[in-house]
């Protein structure tokens, strides 16, 4: 007699498999039969059968979870272009010398008969029931009496409303065609409700009008990157047996995050300039933020994420629907990015010295504006308006400029990276308002910066004077130290004639 090893079993040789069983998956649409040598085997056996086959159906789980996801990121990336193209319509009658106005919307549905048939539970006719049972049509005459009576008194208050809603309209475009202040921020207003963000992006919004400059300053509330949880794709972790998320590098997720700011901040400017035909209305200060507690104190900071100004006459030279959302910002000079603001207040934001625009949409302080002094200006002010200016200086050659969050802690307040691979590098940047001469404590204390930091070049820019003994320090080194009278140079020479060092 001959026997066989088979898996660890010794069977007799010629031995058939005499248990035997057909099993289905109805979801893949799918039957396999199982034969085994032993009631326990096939046991076995159809159990592992079940597992391959759940495993398959949460590897097509999360396949189809990673295309939705695919869809959902490419739906982000071209939500501008979505909403520019929903736009032609109204481009067009602006070509033909229409002008826009936001048409009048009834938040309220109209009510409907149907809808209280089925409150008061109407029964429909039906001839033979109420024949054979009579009080069956009293019952629902009854019924149907009520639902009419309820449906009448809902209707005649919903007119009503309309027509005051209504009258209310018409009395806004008066006003707005006036030119009355009040009427332009409520009609900035609703186009900002109308506006479609994804992802729930605009949170709240504010808005003020300075029509004596012809400017709208916009300060929108939007979710921090953290906040947002996007996905390259799903996995099936069979060891694990369960789907788990695969996350965006850290770079994609910013790059992502800073291409939807962009976008909102181009879609926000491009809506406003297109319902908003006042004459009042030719500037935008469009000011993004991120709501956070602050560690130290345990209440909310407003962290400032984009800032963009522009004309109705700059924007009307963009063709939103070819440009890169985020070059198109950094090429009118907007700031945004993860790490590109200072901690503020909505107060602080919005009483910012007003920005007038060059024709080339560039900003720059106004001279008609009051004087803002270096010497007394609030120092994270101070350290943003050092920021716009080393992006005028740096302007046209690729560069990125970012400023850190506000930290006074003796670190690097501004970053700027040049592509450029003879010139460029990594620069950093610290902005120091003394009084007295500036000690060579602080310039070495950049040197050391600049080394932990692995930069190529640094910038000291302060609002008084260095010592001789910190010029002889920097003399072979990459270090450019900017004083005082140096600074303020710069500020007239990129055109901000209103800023002044005045020690009081």
């Amino acid at each position: 007699m001959l026997y066989v090893c088979e898996r660890g079993r010794v069977i007799l040789m010629g031995a058939t498999k005499k248990y035997q069983k057909r099993i289905w998956d109805f979801e893949l649409m799918e039957s396999h039969v199982v034969t085994a040598y032993s009631e326990e085997e096939l046991e076995a056996q159809v159990k592992q059968q079940r597992e391959h086959w759940e495993a398959e159906k949460q590897r097509r789980k999360a396949d189809n979870l990673t295309a939705c996801e695919e869809k959902r990121i490419e739906d982000l990336r071209r939500f501008l272009l979505r909403s520019y193209e929903k736009d032609k319509p109204a481009i067009q009658e602006v070509k033909e010398g229409k002008k826009l106005y936001p048409p009048f919307a009834f938040g309220k549905e109209e009510p409907v008969p149907e809808t209280y048939l089925k409150m008061y539970k109407v029964p429909r006719y039906w001839s033979l029931p109420e024949r054979l049972f009579p009080g069956l049509t009293e019952r629902r005459r009854e019924r149907h009496e009520l639902a009419m009576e309820h449906y009448g008194r809902d209707f005649e208050a919903f007119v009503v409303e309309k027509e005051q809603a209504w009258e209310a309209y018409v009395k806004q475009k008066e006003a707005f065609e006036r030119g009355e202040g009040e009427a332009i921020v409520n009609v900035v207003n609703e186009v900002l409700s109308a506006l479609e963000a994804p992802e729930n992006f605009i949170q709240e919004y504010d808005t003020t009008l300075d029509i004596q400059n012809q400017t709208a300053k916009i300060l929108l509330r939007v979710p921090d990157m953290q906040e947002l949880k996007w996905y390259q794709g799903y996995v099936y972790v069979a060891d694990q047996k369960r789907i788990v998320p695969v996350p965006f590098r850290p770079e994609a997720h910013k790059e992502l995050y800073e291409e939807l700011l962009c976008q909102v901040v181009l879609l926000v400017a491009h809506r406003i300039f297109l319902y908003v035909m006042s004459p009042h209305v030719n500037v935008l200060q469009v000011r993004g933020y991120v709501r956070s507690i602050d560690p130290a104190t345990g209440r909310p900071v407003d962290t400032y994420v984009i800032m963009l100004d522009i004309t109705r006459d700059v924007l009307a030279t963009i063709n939103l629907e070819l440009v890169q959302p985020r070059a198109c910002v950094r090429r009118l000079d907007g700031i945004f990015g993860e790490n590109t603001g200072q901690v503020m207040s909505k107060a602080m934001i919005l009483n910012r010295a007003s920005i007038a625009l060059t024709p080339t949409g560039m900003s720059g302080l106004s001279p008609e504006k009051p004087l803002i002094n270096l010497a007394t200006i609030d120092w994270r002010e101070f350290e943003h308006l050092v920021g716009e200016l080393f992006r005028k200086i740096f302007r046209g050659h690729g560069v990125t400029i970012s400023v850190t969050q506000a930290s006074r802690d003796g670190g690097v307040d501004i970053v700027v990276k040049d592509p450029d691979p003879l010139r460029g590098g990594k620069f950093v940047v610290q902005v120091k308002r003394y009084t007295n001469m500036v000690p060579i404590e602080t310039v070495r204390a950049l040197y050391g910066t600049m080394l932990k930091e692995k930069a190529t070049k640094g910038f000291l820019v302060a609002t008084s004077r260095f010592s001789d003994n910190s010029r002889d320090f920097v003399r072979d080194l990459p270090i450019t130290l900017i004083d005082g009278p140096a600074l303020l140079a710069y500020f007239k020479q990129y055109g901000y004639e209103n800023v002044v060092l005045d020690r009081l």
